[in-house]
């Protein structure tokens, strides 16, 4: 006998797929990348940045060598569990409206504050910033960051918790 799935469980285990991948990312660029480029700013930074021009294909990059591949898949799956959200029961409803929001709000985020301020970040020696600006933008952005990580989280939690209880 075949098995078959809802649209709203296919996105949801989408999510909960690439939203795994995502936060494992998001922890190992917490713990093992951003040491490696901020551990002291704004020197770090910018030798950092002087090697990247140098050498582009050694430099870590996660943006364009991770984020732009996995990034698309969670807005799928967040504009998608956010328009089925109100096709589902309250108690669904609830759950999947938190989802997408903490979605929505990470990409949008990400879009708009996190990817221009990390080339700000690695061209303030271009742009000339000072050094005290450079390590004020440096420490908010890492602030940020857990912010924004602790959001994906719930996030992928509250996914866990949904196909879980399996009330779908």
């Amino acid at each position: 006998m075949k098995k078959y799935y809802r649209l709203e469980q296919v996105l949801l285990l989408l999510f909960i797929i690439v939203g795994g991948i995502e936060v494992g990312g998001g922890l190992y660029e917490i713990r093992v990348i951003q040491p490696l480029i901020l551990h002291s700013p704004p020197e770090s930074v910018w030798k950092f940045s002087l090697l990247r021009t140098q050498y582009p294909e050694f430099a870590i990059n996660p943006g364009f060598r991770f984020w732009k591949f996995t990034s698309p898949f969670i807005l799928i799956s967040a504009i998608g569990l956010l328009i089925l959200s109100f096709k589902t029961n309250k108690i669904q409803q609830r759950f999947f409206l938190l989802i997408s929001t903490l979605l929505i709000i990470c990409f949008v985020t990400t879009l708009f504050y996190f990817a221009p301020t990390t080339g700000k970040i690695m061209d303030s020696a271009k742009l000339k910033l000072s050094a005290e600006t450079t390590t004020s933008i440096v420490l908010m952005w890492i602030r940020l960051n857990w912010l924004r990580l602790v959001f994906y989280m719930t996030a992928w939690l509250t996914a866990l918790k949904t196909w879980r209880e399996n009330k779908l």
